[in-house]
């Protein structure tokens, strides 16, 4: 099953629900032929109701449990046809593909059983507003072996130039901050050139109404403080 809060036929469902609230089920030919398998007859029936909402919960459902990426790819990449906004689709479409080539390990299938990582988010990161799906990618970026740090850093940027102003931004301008703040330094300039990033990020981060403006707004208030502190330092 997918690696989300709920099942992710569940989460599916409630989506599709939404967006084709008005549209109504279709009644089954009971004179069609059957197909080979319950997977196969699912995409018969998708194939001439494409928005039997019931249908595509069980297709999905059908291809979690069985495990087999081929048939993961072929139910989400079919349902994204149709609903190519369905973000907790592409979630869990996502969490699968990462599963099936796992960050320093030995990829589990052939490229063409399922796309790779990199691949679906290059499909669909430049269109998505949701904050949710690029936390998904600075979480990928930040695990992989390969990436340093400047690396990870051009990423927060190029996410934060994508959804930074959405309210619900709040945590990734908080965990880029928060992993500036790691940065390893070892002499003046790269200390002095640190704290002029994180005083950057954090004067950005306070002129859009984020949900957790008043934290960074405190953090920020103490980090300056410190700063002047360090600056005058102890009297005489």
């Amino acid at each position: 099953m997918a690696d989300i809060e709920q099942p992710a036929f569940l989460a599916i469902g409630e989506s599709l629900q939404h967006q084709d609230a008005s549209q109504t089920t279709d009644i089954v030919d009971e004179n069609e032929m059957a197909p080979a398998n319950p997977f196969e007859a699912l995409q018969a029936r998708l194939q001439d109701h494409p928005h039997d909402v019931i249908a595509w919960q069980d297709l999905v459902n059908f291809a979690e449990d069985s495990g087999d990426f081929k048939l993961i790819n072929e139910a989400y990449s079919s349902l994204l046809k149709v609903y190519p906004n369905t973000i907790q689709a592409q979630i869990a479409y996502m969490r699968h593909s990462q599963r099936a080539y796992p960050i320093g390990k030995p990829k589990l299938v052939d490229q063409d059983v399922i796309p790779t990582p990199q691949t679906l988010f290059s499909q669909w990161l430049k269109q998505s507003p949701d904050v949710e799906l690029w936390k998904l990618y600075l979480e990928y970026v930040r695990s992989s072996q390969a990436s340093s740090r400047d690396v990870v850093k051009k990423a927060y940027e190029f996410a934060l130039r994508f959804v930074g102003q959405e309210r619900e931004a709040g945590d990734i301008w908080k965990d880029y901050i928060e992993y500036i703040k790691d940065d390893p330094t070892s002499n003046e300039r790269e200390s002095q050139e640190k704290m002029d990033l994180l005083r950057s990020v954090y004067r950005r981060a306070v002129q859009i109404p984020i949900d957790n403006l008043e934290q960074i707004w405190r953090e920020w208030d103490s980090f300056e403080n410190g700063l002047n502190k360090l600056t005058v330092g102890p009297p005489p």
